[in-house]
């Protein structure tokens, strides 16, 4: 399929409605199909701005880079809990408009600076791999 978006509109109006960007990809027999806006972390908002990002995406499938969670993942070493804090207000808390967005980050200071630095891992669970997050007294 390549490139298309998932609405009711046709021809031209398609191309220029506000309807987000859909890309398709297909190697070896594997298809991939990502929102590409979401896949990108940028807006996409012209065919030919999604035809750039499709091009990346086919790119990523072809050297074995492609995240299945349809997030491209470009850090620079271990993530940090101050990252997975601004990735979760951005995603989550702005991008849903949610009451809490006025002070969250305000209450998500106390433990920001208790373990802002500290890596996230998988061991032994959703642990803090560097140092273990306990109550502060």
């Amino acid at each position: 399929m390549g490139l298309y978006k998932l609405c009711e509109h046709k021809g031209r109006e398609r191309d220029r409605c506000s309807h987000p960007w859909w890309g398709s990809y297909q190697l070896r027999g594997r298809s991939h199909r990502v929102s590409l806006a979401r896949w990108s972390g940028r807006e996409v908002t012209s065919k030919t701005a999604a035809y750039a990002v499709l091009d990346e995406l086919r790119k990523a499938v072809r050297e074995g880079a492609f995240d299945s969670k349809h997030q491209r993942d470009e850090r620079p070493g271990p993530m940090t809990f101050d990252a997975l804090a601004d990735l979760y207000i951005s995603r989550y808390v702005v991008a849903r408009d949610l009451a809490s967005a006025d002070t969250i980050e305000y209450r998500m200071a106390p433990t920001s600076r208790r373990c802002g630095t500290c890596s996230i891992g998988l061991s032994g669970g959703n642990t803090l791999t560097d140092r273990p997050c306990v109550a502060a007294t």
